[in-house]
């Protein structure tokens, strides 16, 4: 008898209930499209944002602090404050590991070149880092400085033990602005005097970045430690991360950490802020 009432019931007035039907599809569709679009858009800008380059800088706390006291460049620590380089995949051991992009550490000094004293700049370019759980993980500035604008070819990574050993077949990228004032060209080799090594580097490509990296030598962090005799020290780590915008809660953090209720520390510390992906990196460095 049901079976029978029910075929009766949809036998009648078919293309109502046909509209009917098609109304509640639509209108199902209709939300999950909405919603799909409003839980991917932060991702969306975020990601669209780091084109920009790293939004986190870590430094030392002694360099961080001094300045403000000393004004920027009369830190007398700012050459004896280091990071240890064993301590970057702490990186991505930090409870935001899967926002963090990149990061590329850095370390600068001065070289002598035909008699001049230059500026260089060691880095990591796409570098390979062992990281728990993620094979074949690479990251530096190819990753975190996406609007870096390089003419020839990346230098290559990781540099042999056997390059820094007998100081040769080592790629560098010159700075847009240093090349043109030295004439320099890709291809060319250079030798570098410093503190403790001299290493003969090629140039394999030209940079332009619209920074202070123009005017310096950008070469891979080993071949900087190597000559500089600083090995496994960097200066600071540029870190590219995924946030999402700040509210009246990341700002009363920033003030005042200590302030915050437990509830509100959790909700602060379990919510991909600039501030507490920050926090997180200072606990883990």
């Amino acid at each position: 008898m049901l079976w029978r009432m029910l075929r009766q019931s949809w036998s009648r007035n078919v293309r109502r209930k046909s509209l009917a039907v098609l109304t509640v599809f639509l209108a199902a569709g209709l939300i999950s499209a909405l919603l799909a679009v409003s839980i991917d858009i932060g991702d969306k800008m975020a990601r669209e944002l780091k084109s920009y380059g790293a939004n986190i800088l870590v430094e030392p706390a002694g360099q961080a602090a001094l300045p403000a006291l000393f004004g920027e460049n009369s830190n007398p620590l700012a050459s004896e404050e280091f990071l240890d380089e064993s301590e970057l995949p702490n990186i991505k051991d930090i409870f935001w590991r899967n926002n963090i992009v990149g990061f590329a550490p850095l370390l600068s000094g001065d070289v002598i070149v035909a008699g001049k004293h230059i500026s260089v700049l060691g880095t990591f370019f796409s570098q390979p880092i062992t990281i728990p759980d993620e094979e074949d993980y690479h990251t530096g500035q190819q990753s975190v400085s996406p609007y870096w604008q390089v003419t020839g070819n990346w230098p290559t990574e990781p540099v042999s033990e056997s390059a820094l050993q007998s100081g040769q077949g080592i790629d560098v990228l010159a700075g847009k602005q240093l090349a043109q004032q030295n004439g320099w060209q890709v291809g060319q080799t250079l030798r570098l005097q410093g503190p403790e090594r001299t290493l003969d580097v090629r140039i394999s490509g030209i940079l332009a970045s619209g920074g202070d990296e123009e005017n310096r030598l950008v070469m891979p962090l080993a071949a900087v430690q190597n000559m500089l005799g600083l090995e496994g020290k960097i200066q600071a780590v540029r870190v590219s991360a995924l946030t999402v915008p700040e509210n009246e809660l990341s700002r009363r953090a920033r003030e005042n950490l200590e302030a915050l209720k437990a509830e509100e520390y959790d909700l602060w510390y379990c919510t991909a802020y600039v501030s507490s992906i920050a926090h997180q990196l200072e606990e883990a460095i």
